[in-house]
């Protein structure tokens, strides 16, 4: 499943394989109230990243892929249509 993270240079320290965790960050414009985050799905395996993602590049877009099971699948597309998408590295990278 391609998701957009955020921010974008985020990219640089993942590699194929390995497996993060996706968090929902929202954010109410206009409004006084801190910013949310909430788990989205534990344990998504990057199955591709841009090709300019390396530790030495700028890298303008974000869009990896990610394998994840069906009901994560469900909510990341939810949530990424509203609130950005980010991840935490899990274990040894």
């Amino acid at each position: 499943m391609p998701i957009t993270l955020s921010p974008p240079g985020v990219v640089r320290v993942l590699h194929v394989g390995q497996e993060v965790d996706l968090v929902s960050v929202s954010s109410s414009e206009g409004s006084a109230a801190e910013p949310t985050a909430q788990l989205v799905s534990t344990g998504a395996r990057i199955v591709s990243l841009p090709e300019s993602a390396s530790a030495f590049s700028a890298t303008s877009s974000a869009v990896v892929v990610v394998a994840v099971d069906e009901s994560d699948g469900l909510a990341l597309l939810a949530t990424s249509s509203r609130d950005s998408v980010t991840v935490i590295l899990r274990g040894a990278t």
